[in-house]
């Protein structure tokens, strides 16, 4: 039982009972908002696609600047999208990336280590391009694969 007295079971029971309510209300996207939310997560697609996987640094200044600093890091790194989702005019996306590191990175010797990090983004579309992102990366897993922190035991 949590502090409201509804055991999880009871909430998602409410929870759903709710959603089916909304529906038969009518309260659902209309077909033409869930299609511009289908075209603005194939734009993020093409945008991972093109500017992560590709290195095509000819999208936009800021993407030309960032992104060929990033790549003297890791000229390898790929995105690979786990789970992506749209609501009005953002998406967000869950990542799993992978690089070679060949360039010193945070003071550490470079050494061709294979490092691997999940992250999130959100993204703001305006006019059928995107606006703005937000981005969070996992940087603690990758201080520890280059052996910027003691790896954390499982147990």
């Amino acid at each position: 039982m949590s502090k409201t007295g509804m055991s999880r079971r009871g909430f998602l029971r409410a929870s759903t009972a709710a959603a089916a309510g909304l529906a038969a209300s009518g309260c659902t996207k209309s077909a033409k908002q869930a299609a511009l939310e289908e075209e603005n997560k194939a734009l993020v697609r093409r945008y991972v696609e093109e500017l992560w996987n590709q290195h095509n640094t000819d999208l936009d200044e800021y993407g030309r600047i960032f992104h060929k600093e990033l790549m003297s890091f890791w000229p390898d790194s790929k995105q690979y999208i786990q789970d992506i989702f749209a609501e009005g005019d953002k998406v967000v996306y869950r990542t799993t990336s992978t690089a070679t590191i060949e360039f010193p990175m945070f003071g550490f010797p470079p050494e061709g280590k294979q490092v691997k990090w999940s992250g999130i983004s959100i993204v703001r579309i305006e006019d059928g391009m995107i606006a703005e992102t937000w981005n969070e990366w996992d940087s603690y897993v990758v201080y520890e694969q280059i052996g910027g922190v003691p790896a954390q035991k499982t147990e």
